[in-house]
């Protein structure tokens, strides 16, 4: 008996579950590699939002202005923190008295922590502006 060149249907059936199995596991290794990519993503953008939070309060905080009667520039609770700063100087009368509303280029920075939603939010206002309720965005004026 000659045997022809074809396949018998029991190596055909292992082919095809050998085939179905390298399948399987491809499609796992693709699904688990979009889920932690995905998991990356989240955690490298929440890390560039902090960076940017500690970026505005350190250059806020460079810009630091106080009143010498006393008003500080930086006021911190458990619950947030405000800083009054100023990027450049509006120029004074020349008594040396200090005056906030000399400060024509005042601002504020306010950064507010929400234990219970384990976030930060922070918002910055002009002097004379309302910096509106808690959580809500600031009237910026103009400045960001």
């Amino acid at each position: 008996m000659t045997r022809r060149g074809a396949f018998t249907l029991i190596e055909v059936l292992v082919a095809l579950a050998l085939t179905a199995a390298l399948a399987g596991a491809v499609l796992a290794f693709l699904d688990t590699l979009s889920t932690r990519r995905a998991a990356l993503e989240r955690a490298a953008d929440h890390t560039t939002g902090v960076g940017l939070l500690f970026d505005q309060v350190e250059r806020a905080a460079l810009a630091c202005v106080a009143d010498a009667d006393g008003l500080p520039g930086i006021v911190g609770t458990r619950e947030g923190l405000t800083i009054a700063w100023r990027g450049v100087g509006a120029g004074g009368s020349g008594d040396g008295a200090s005056d906030w509303s000399r400060l024509g280029d005042l601002r504020f920075t306010e950064v507010s922590f929400d234990e219970s939603a384990r976030t930060a939010i922070a918002r910055r206002w002009a002097a004379g502006e309302s910096p509106g309720p808690a959580g809500a965005p600031a009237n910026t004026g103009g400045a960001s």
